[in-house]
């Protein structure tokens, strides 16, 4: 291993994806010469031991105009990120009422300056380790706050994303080890989704991240489920010194009636106090929801705060399988005209992840389907409106249109464009500052590719 590393060191510029496939068909042939030899399972009994190894290959290429994040000059306006992904998954089902779960991820990634996934970042904030890193070449001067951002950046890391032991009897569960924890019931926002959240502009979302948690659920009723969650902190101290609390949540959940469900939740997250929940319902043939959450925190004043988010949605299932989704997403914490922007893009609710929005109030649309064969689309459509400082209100778009093609039963090839208008970002010399929420976002064509082995 530490030859191939020192390998991939010397030949990064010539090709980055075989330091990827190196170690890890290496690891691969291992652990497939291991389970090989292990004994099999006896007649009737379900397979105790699965593996399977993913390779995904994804590029995000952009264009940006002036105004536009990643513009330097004329010349200097393409940005690009490509990441080369291997996942091995390792299942155990020895016993009815026991499962267990491990994967392992090994990356590269290049980065000219596209900005990263928003649940990959926001995983590192429930996880007492990160990952380990083989290969780091950041920009020549990361210190610099003037650096362009067209200097490359290159990380070759593994870690393990998922490593889980699940104990089921009848009426309960238990999980424990990194698993991701998934609150939440709305289609583009979940205020209660509270850890290593997805933003609804995340392009890659097939996976979300694990977290260190430990994880009880009772089933009261037959259509009512009480889970308990306690969520691992860093050990390392943040930037001020000190270490953050660790996180814990109760969320209830119970069908009312035959279409209704309702959600409660209490947690505190990181040191916030956090009460929310959900309601949906079926009604004229459509459903309906209503999701919300209250945070409340000490600022850096040591006053207390309390800022609130929620979400009211309606989707349509049509007869010829094509869903519809609307959804109106408004926060309090967000902006409520431009000057706050740069504000609210600063503030740690945005910066962990909690605020997945700039304005504080932004409307989205969606709409996904079959299109014959092997083909599946999707499309989406946010928008919002802020006022500038002299009262005038203006307008900022985000289109994103996306093809899935099915390769096999599980291999697939995904291609999405992303469109925004309003807006850019305003010079001011040091730094830029937004004045819309998608005005500043370049044109961006995503292409990925999975293969499952």
């Amino acid at each position: 291993m530490a030859m191939a590393t020192r390998l991939c060191t010397t030949e990064l510029r010539r090709s980055v994806l075989p330091c990827l496939l190196l170690p890890a068909v290496l690891l691969a042939v291992l652990l497939t010469v291991l389970l090989t030899v292990a004994p099999g399972p006896a007649a009737g009994q379900d397979e105790p031991w699965r593996y399977r190894g993913i390779f995904k290959l994804s590029t995000l290429a952009s264009r940006a105009t002036q105004g536009d994040y990643g513009y330097v000059h004329q010349g200097d306006d393409t940005r690009m990120a490509t990441e080369q992904l291997f996942r091995l998954q390792l299942k155990a089902a020895p016993a009815e009422w026991l499962r267990a779960e491990l994967d392992y991820l090994n990356i590269m990634q290049n980065n000219d300056g596209q900005p990263a996934a928003a649940g990959a970042a926001g995983a590192a904030l429930f996880r007492r380790t990160p990952g380990s890193r083989w290969l780091e070449r950041p920009a020549d001067d990361p210190d610099d706050p003037l650096a362009p951002p067209s200097q490359q950046q290159v990380w070759w890391r593994h870690e393990i994303d998922r490593a889980w032991l699940r104990l089921g009897f009848a009426g309960w569960e238990a999980v424990a080890g990194r698993q991701p924890i998934s609150f939440g019931a709305g289609r583009i926002w979940q205020p209660t989704d509270l850890f290593a959240a997805f933003s609804p502009l995340d392009l890659d979302r097939e996976y979300k991240p694990g977290v260190d948690a430990m994880l009880v659920r009772a089933y009261p009723g037959a259509f009512s489920e009480l889970t308990a969650v306690w969520v691992a902190s860093p050990r390392a101290p943040g930037p001020d010194g000190e270490r953050v609390n660790d996180s814990a949540a109760l969320h209830f959940k119970a069908l009312l009636g035959g279409n209704t469900e309702l959600s409660l939740l209490g947690a505190s997250v990181r040191e916030v106090g956090v009460a929310g929940g959900s309601l949906e319902t079926t009604w004229l043939a459509a459903g309906w929801l209503l999701e919300g959450a209250r945070f409340s925190y000490e600022d850096s004043s040591g006053e207390t705060r309390a800022e609130s988010v929620y979400v009211a949605g309606v989707n349509f299932g049509l007869s010829s399988g094509v869903v519809l989704v609307a959804e109106l997403y408004r926060n309090t914490m967000g902006a409520d005209n431009e000057d706050e922007l740069l504000q609210v893009a600063l503030s740690p609710p945005y910066q962990e992840g909690r605020l997945p929005q700039l304005s504080s109030t932004v409307l989205g649309l969606g709409g996904n389907g079959e299109l014959g064969g092997l083909w599946r689309w999707s499309y989406s459509l946010f928008a919002s409106a802020l006022p500038d400082s002299e009262g005038s209100r203006h307008s900022s778009l985000l289109h994103q249109g996306a093809l899935f093609y099915s390769l096999s039963d599980e291999g697939e090839a995904v291609f999405s464009l992303m469109h925004g208008t309003g807006r850019g970002m305003e010079d001011l010399g040091l730094f830029a500052v937004p004045r819309s929420e998608f005005g500043h976002l370049p044109t961006s064509f995503f292409l990925s590719v999975k293969f499952v082995l």
